[in-house]
């Protein structure tokens, strides 16, 4: 900064960014963002090229090199931050478990028994596994009360229902409904066909086809607003395919079966929107055989308004182009990183509500000391047009872009202003914007805390966690890919593996499982749980 500031001092170039060392600090400050680049360059590599050499140095410095490192920093202190967390999640869990163990064993313990008892009876556990509730219950008992039943003895041991409950974060394996029987030689040459995976492959080819034309048919028609153009034939046949694939896989594999499938859910909808879409277009307009005139369908069309022509073939076009996410699942890459983001989703509550919280409390921290104070026009209720007709020598910034609707004086606008600076294009004019209008510079040290705690920590942490899950995710589809080499084809397999992401899951390998000794220790030292177990501290003296 001292040296951009005695290079560009004195000089007609440095007096627009670097007129003194706040100045300076401030405008490398944002242009580390690239938000005022190359901007804040050209008045000096106007006048001399060789000052280019600064500002890319500077960027590729700070930019390329300086902040990549720290999103490295950051992702390796949340790494460790994060596996010590896991790990003491998980000792806790095994110590839960074991600790349900000894309380069983000592309630069961008959005093007049010479020995101290080292099992309990599965008649016990069945009996606590009806009587508790938890979200996994139904999903996971059959798998339960199997394990119970292969062990072939009346009692189990602590290392057994360890096992039993590990059950609980297993993947779970689901029964499906089987498909629907034929006995018709012909009827079951066709179920195949609908079986086979590539049948699903055709009518994914069938779906990028169709998107592709109407790509290709609004690029080139200025005007698509007639019923029996070409766009409207090829849409009412390419939704007759798809009506009549979906009727055959419902009938051929029965309605159950089908929609076991929850990828099939998406497409079903979309088509069946589809074809309500293209039914409504035909009775009032024929569709691809027209019944009117053109200036008969004008007329209706303009009458019908939200019903009118355009408005059904936009509907149309839109649903098309969105039913081309269904090819996500074929597509195995694309569908790990689908699944990392739907995860991520639902995983990160304590993220997003933290996220939340830092956005609440800036936003008002941001009205107390702005609120009222932003800049205003100085005609009341002037269009921006008549501002600068009235200041003719406005420069590019708050008053050019019309950015008057960003301010604080209520919480919903101080949110938006926060998002607008947290996304950092343009951030820099709300920077000066704020310290001319309360006449104080050091109110920007306000924008660049926020841009600090939202950018440099926060998007720098999330990005470590969908690298973290993207990892775990694509690990996950190897193991399910090595499996799914021997199995039958997608709807003719009659079981669905469902892999639960969980953050407890993302560094499993690196977790280290505590000792007998240790999980006993701990539990020993619970004072509560002391007087409900059989424990002594003997067990747990070095031999």
């Amino acid at each position: 900064n001292k040296d951009s500031l005695d290079m560009l001092n004195n000089r007609n170039e440095g007096k627009a960014y670097f007129f003194d060392l706040g100045a300076a600090i401030m405008s490398l400050t944002i242009l580390l963002t690239t938000a005022n680049n190359p901007d804040v360059m050209m008045p000096a590599y106007s006048d001399n090229r060789f000052y280019a050499i600064f500002f890319i140095l500077f960027l590729a410095v700070g930019m390329y090199f300086f902040m990549n490192v720290l999103l490295a920093v950051i992702y390796n202190e949340f790494k460790g931050s994060f596996t010590k967390t896991m790990q003491s999640s998980f000792i806790r869990r095994r110590c839960g478990i074991r600790a349900a163990f000894e309380v069983l064993l000592g309630v069961s313990y008959q005093p007049s028994s010479s020995e101290t008892p080292s099992c309990i009876e599965v008649s016990l556990v069945r009996d606590i596994l009806k009587d508790i509730h938890f979200s996994r219950k139904l999903r996971y008992m059959p798998k339960l009360e199997e394990y119970l039943t292969n062990l072939n003895t009346n009692v189990i041991n602590a290392k057994q229902f360890q096992e039993l409950f590990d059950i609980v974060f297993s993947d779970s394996i689901k029964k499906r409904i089987p498909c629907r029987e034929f006995h018709h030689p012909l009827l079951l040459k066709v179920q195949s066909i609908l079986l086979h995976n590539y049948f699903q492959y055709f009518g994914d080819f069938i779906c990028v086809l169709n998107a592709l034309v109407v790509t290709v048919e609004l690029a080139t028609s200025i005007e698509v607003t007639f019923s029996g153009d070409k766009l409207s034939i090829l849409n009412f046949c390419f939704i007759s395919y798809f009506a009549i694939e979906q009727v055959l896989m419902i009938y051929f594999i029965g309605a159950k079966r089908y929609f076991s499938h929850k990828t099939v859910w998406f497409d079903s909808v979309i088509t069946w929107a589809l074809v309500l879409v293209e039914i409504t277009f035909i009775s009032l307009y024929g569709g691809p055989i027209p019944y009117m005139t053109k200036e008969e369908i004008v007329i209706r069309s303009n009458d019908l308004k939200f019903l009118s022509v355009y408005n059904l073939l936009r509907i149309t076009n839109m649903l098309i182009i969105v039913r081309i996410l269904r090819i996500i699942p074929s597509i195995k890459p694309l569908s790990v990183v689908a699944r990392a983001m739907v995860d991520l989703a639902k995983n990160l509550k304590s993220f997003a509500g933290i996220v939340i919280v830092i956005y609440y409390v800036f936003a008002l921290i941001g009205m107390m000391i702005f609120q009222d104070k932003s800049p205003k026009p100085t005609l009341v209720n002037a269009t921006l047009n008549t501002y600068r007709i009235t200041n003719p020598n406005i420069t590019c910034g708050y008053e050019q872009l019309d950015y008057y609707a960003n301010n604080f004086d209520d919480f919903a606008a101080s949110l938006v202003v926060l998002w607008d600076v947290m996304v950092v294009n343009n951030w820099y004019i709300f920077l000066n914007a704020y310290s001319t209008s309360m006449k104080n510079r050091y109110t920007q040290f306000y924008f660049v805390l926020w841009w600090l705690t939202s950018v440099v920590i926060c998007i720098n942490l999330f990005v470590a966690l969908v690298i973290e899950a993207f990892i775990t995710q694509w690990d996950q589809h190897q193991e399910i890919v090595n499996e799914m080499k021997h199995k039958k084809r997608k709807y003719a397999q009659n079981e669905e593996t469902s892999r639960h992401f969980r953050v407890h899951e993302w560094f499993r390998a690196t977790y280290k499982e505590p000792t007998e000794k240790e999980i006993l220790q701990e539990i020993y030292s619970h004072k509560y749980l002391r007087r409900y177990t059989l424990l002594n501290s003997r067990d747990f003296q070095d031999e």
